[in-house]
């Protein structure tokens, strides 16, 4: 199977959340076991900037990454989204 593993950042993988009590063995148990399923192919994936809860947080590489050797993994960029054009200029396109 091919197994994608989304939200692989600080703050998700491990989950910190005020008021809930952190378990991050635990978590990186988990984690390796999703890893395990794969067997032909494992994408991790995580974003730059998130938003929760109406916040936008910029996001760091979950540790768990760091533990994958180095010959076992590539990095691969999503390109930066189009720049969006002002409300103006997109009126202007039909006068």
């Amino acid at each position: 199977p091919v197994v994608f593993m989304v939200g692989c950042e600080e703050r998700l993988l491990p989950l910190r959340l005020e008021g809930l009590p952190a378990d991050p063995q635990e978590e990186r148990r988990l984690f390796y076991v999703g890893m395990t399923r794969a067997k032909r192919q494992l994408y991790l994936l995580g974003a730059r900037k998130r938003s929760i809860f109406g916040q936008s947080y910029r996001c760091e590489p979950s540790r768990y990454l760091n533990d994958i050797a180095d010959h076992l993994k590539s990095l691969e960029e999503a390109p930066p989204p189009p720049k969006r054009r002002k409300a103006e200029q997109q009126i202007n396109l039909f006068g």
